[in-house]
């Protein structure tokens, strides 16, 4: 499967106590009253797996930012814009091998790479604690 381009999430695991299914849409997740807003916001992001090897996770730009901000922001090396929306969120590596796709989830144990398997169930990714589908 060649997963480049734009995913977003349409499932995320969620262990709550009303039912035996942990993976909740993105809509019911935006009406829990116990995620921030911050939380609420990387749910509406989008990932790109780019042809360099990187997933690059795009968020909005938070409302009411200046340009300023944003300059000064990126200048301190916090923030990369993706484009006039949006900026890179995180960054994950992701390789194929044995037609199989992996991607780093980050957690460097020692310095050792955390290479996780992407599976594909029903088209959609399978990715850390999400279902992503392609946009």
């Amino acid at each position: 499967m060649d997963v480049r381009g734009f995913w977003k999430i349409k499932k995320l695991m969620m262990l709550t106590d009303d039912d035996e299914d942990p993976w909740k849409t993105v809509e019911y997740a935006m009406e829990a009253d116990f995620l921030d807003d911050d939380t609420k916001e990387f749910l509406q992001g989008r990932f790109l797996f780019a042809d360099d090897g990187k997933v690059k996770v795009l968020v909005p730009i938070p409302e009411g930012a200046t340009q300023q901000e944003i300059d000064e922001a990126v200048a301190a090396g916090i923030i990369e814009v993706y484009d006039e929306k949006t900026m890179v969120g995180g960054v994950y590596e992701w390789k194929t091998e044995d037609g199989k796709i992996y991607v780093d989830s980050g957690l460097h144990n020692e310095g050792e790479h955390d290479w996780g398997e992407v599976t594909e169930t029903d088209g959609m990714l399978n990715f850390l604690t999400y279902k992503l589908v392609r946009e």
